[in-house]
């Protein structure tokens, strides 16, 4: 097909370039060619690329999930705004997770020549260590995320986790609840951190075993925490959601949501009139608007016309 493009007409040549460059990431996502037999297969399972056309109409948008049984195919919106107005809007394909849109959003402010929020505060999508850091990275550290640092370390929470540990030496020593310390480190294969190894003579006698490990752990095992990358600023979010500021900020969580009722309910937020990214960015732009003329206009006429 490549080379009958430049014989078709102007105005066909783009989305015909666009479709054929899609083809070609589902062909070599799924499929390689056999270097004895050049020969095209289908790849294994695991060496797949991670794009997926679900549509040939809108190969932009993709499915978000909602649940073990239920998903929608399209775009993921997202909103950053004051109690008086709406400050940014983005429109993620489907699939992207809430906590990779925040820094998106916060760059259509600082690009605009906004000055960034001191705290902005987000529910427990955004409390990972990952998006609290991109929001500083963007915001050349002003904007810091007020959210609920989300539970990790395994399923069974009712254990020690690496919340329950301590890393000191800049990052090359653990300290374990019970006190006990180790410096055994070794990269994660898998996972952005590193992780500590207790050897069993170091826990063995613990007045704390059964609240570190699992039930059943043979006496002679070890003991391995894993400590993300952002882990401290975890621990500093955690410390400063503790405290009278904090759990103010915190409190205030519920006023995003009328804004996010009204485009939705209102503003037609919930379906995209046409075909593309860019088009669903477009019409939430245009709902963003309508909504911060309303609210001035309000100011207005009550007379509290104040930003």
């Amino acid at each position: 097909m490549a080379p009958h493009i430049p014989s078709l007409p102007a105005p066909l040549q783009p989305p015909a370039q666009h479709l054929l460059t899609r083809l070609q990431t589902v062909l070599h996502g799924e499929c390689s060619v056999d270097p004895t037999t050049a020969q095209w297969g289908e790849r294994p399972a695991g060496t797949k690329g991670t794009f997926r056309m679900a549509s040939l109409r809108d190969p932009e948008a993709t499915f978000r999930t909602h649940g073990p049984h239920q998903s929608t195919f399209g775009y993921n919106a997202a909103i950053i705004a004051t109690p008086t107005r709406i400050r940014s809007m983005v429109a993620a394909t489907g699939s992207t997770p809430d906590a990779d849109t925040l820094a998106r959003a916060l760059t259509q402010q600082v690009e605009r020549g906004d000055p960034p929020p001191t705290y902005l505060i987000a529910d427990q999508a955004f409390g990972w260590g990952q998006p609290r850091t991109q929001a500083l990275a963007v915001t050349n550290g002003t904007t810091q995320v007020v959210a609920e640092v989300p539970t990790s370390g395994g399923r069974d929470h009712s254990r020690f986790g690496p919340a329950d540990f301590r890393v000191r030496d800049q990052d090359t020593r653990c300290i374990c609840p019970a006190g006990v310390q180790t410096e055994r480190r070794y990269r994660a294969k898998t996972g952005d951190g590193v992780l500590f190894r207790f050897l069993a003579s170091q826990c063995h006698g613990c007045a704390v075993w059964d609240a570190c490990r699992a039930p059943g752990t043979k006496p002679r095992a070890h003991r391995t925490v894993f400590i993300a990358t952002h882990y401290a600023t975890l621990r500093m979010a955690t410390t400063f959601n503790t405290s009278p500021e904090g759990q103010r900020l915190l409190a205030n969580r519920w006023w995003i949501e009328p804004t996010i009722a009204w485009v939705v309910r209102y503003a037609g937020g919930r379906r995209s009139r046409r075909v593309g990214q860019a088009a669903a960015q477009y019409q939430l732009w245009q709902a963003g608007a309508v909504i911060n003329l309303r609210r001035w206009l309000r100011r207005m006429t009550t007379g509290h016309g104040h930003s």
